[in-house]
Parts: C-alpha cells; sequence; structure tokens
C-alpha cells in the first residue's frame, strides 16, 4: 500500500500453456499477457514466461521489467491489497 515495493516482488511469474487464441476467456495472467501484446507489443504465446499483476484500474497486466510500464500504467496497490489479502482473509473472520 505504501508503494516501495518493487513491481516485480509483488508481481507473479505466469506461464501460458497455449497461444491466447485458444483460450475462451481470458482471465488473470492470461488477460495480462493479452494487456501486454497489446499496449506493449510483446509476442506473448504459448510457454512464454512473463510477470503480472494488477494495474490501477483493477485489470491484469503483463510484462518482463517493470520499467517497461513505467508511464503506460499504474500498479494497483489498493486492487491487489484487496483482491490478495483482504478478499482471501476476510471469510476467516466472517
Amino acid at each position: 500500500m505504501n508503494r516501495n515495493i518493487p513491481a516485480e516482488e509483488l508481481a507473479i511469474k505466469a506461464k501460458l500453456k497455449d497461444d491466447l487464441h485458444k483460450y475462451r476467456v481470458l482471465s488473470e495472467a492470461r488477460a495480462g499477457a493479452a494487456w501486454a501484446n497489446e499496449h506493449l507489443g510483446k509476442g506473448y504465446r504459448k510457454d512464454s514466461y512473463f510477470y503480472c499483476l494488477l494495474n490501477d484500474r483493477g485489470e491484469y497486466i503483463g510484462f518482463d521489467e517493470a520499467s517497461e510500464i513505467e508511464g503506460i500504467a499504474e500498479i494497483g496497490y489498493q486492487h491487489m491489497a484487496q483482491k490478495f489479502i483482504i478478499d482471501k482473509v476476510k471469510p476467516y473472520y466472517e
């Protein structure tokens, strides 16, 4: 939340098991790969590895190095905290 953790430490390391056109739904890391292909000109396809996290709109984004998204997308610290921490532990408190 303080924005002092490097993107590579927050992101998950993802791998595509198939080419994007073979998925019926592009969610999570697959959506991040599609975003990177469109916005960063990446060519992620089957067996591609990349980092994936949420942007400030809650969308999945993919990249190889954090410097690639600078000026293009902001890391969604609030969305990541909500989705990957709060939403996971909330049921235990309810």
